[in-house]
């Protein structure tokens, strides 16, 4: 009887988790179907990625929180969105639609100086999904000036691809899982810099409210925005 107890609260569990993963993938829809407008010119791109359940507009997220810092430069040509990572490829989409060319095809060295410029990260499994993007981004031949990793967690979030040419790993002192990487290394280190890994001391959900994660991605788009076109 209590084998049997055991399983039937076994496959309760299981059946919430599922429901709640369904929940996270509904509002992310729905959350990218608001934001959907028309055509916007854009000069950077920005896209931040959540991670777990947590939903792309909630304002307690610390990648939301930075997605609403970035919107208060008053930047009418910074285009900035949030994503769930469980579909990461929705920010590549929008991401991709915003280029000269918006078809599938690597973008020629004209097409290129006339481009936006990108900037990702992401918590959690939403640092999987950033690298996911840039390695897409690379397909095309589109370079990415910053990622950040914030306690990242995935199978293939290890490796950099060499279009990204900056990039920063934040972890946090950890005793229960998940445990975020502690170091992601360059693909091929000419081409890409990795500044010092951080260790944020926080709990996995709160780790991205952490002030220099945000300060560093506000002031690498306050940089490009300075920086000579």
């Amino acid at each position: 009887m209590a084998s049997i107890a055991h399983n039937r609260m076994r496959t309760v569990r299981i059946a919430f988790a599922l429901l709640l993963l369904l929940m996270a993938f509904l509002a992310s829809n729905a959350h990218a179907r608001a934001e959907d407008g028309s055509p916007q010119a854009c000069r950077v791109i920005v896209v931040g990625y959540v991670g777990g359940l947590d939903t792309p507009g909630n304002p307690g997220s610390g990648i939301v929180r930075i997605r609403d810092r970035l919107r208060g430069l008053n930047h009418g040509d910074l285009c900035v969105r949030t994503f769930s990572a469980y579909t990461w490829w929705h920010g590549y989409n929008w991401a991709r639609s915003k280029f000269p060319a918006g078809e599938e095809r690597k973008l020629t060295s004209e097409e290129l100086s006339l481009a936006p410029k990108v900037v990702i990260y992401g918590r959690s499994f939403g640092g999987w999904a950033s690298l996911s993007l840039s390695r897409r981004l690379q397909e095309n031949n589109i370079p990415v000036e910053l990622t950040v990793q914030i306690d990242s967690v995935g199978l293939t979030d290890k490796t950099l691809p060499p279009n990204v040419k900056e990039s920063a790993n934040y972890d946090r002192r950890a005793i229960l899982p998940p445990y975020g990487k502690t170091k992601i290394h360059a693909g091929d280190p000419d081409k890409t810099q990795m500044l010092p890994s951080v260790r944020v001391h926080a709990n996995h959900i709160a780790v991205a409210r952490a002030p220099n994660i945000s300060d560093l991605v506000v002031g690498k788009v306050v940089a490009l925005y300075e920086a000579p076109e």
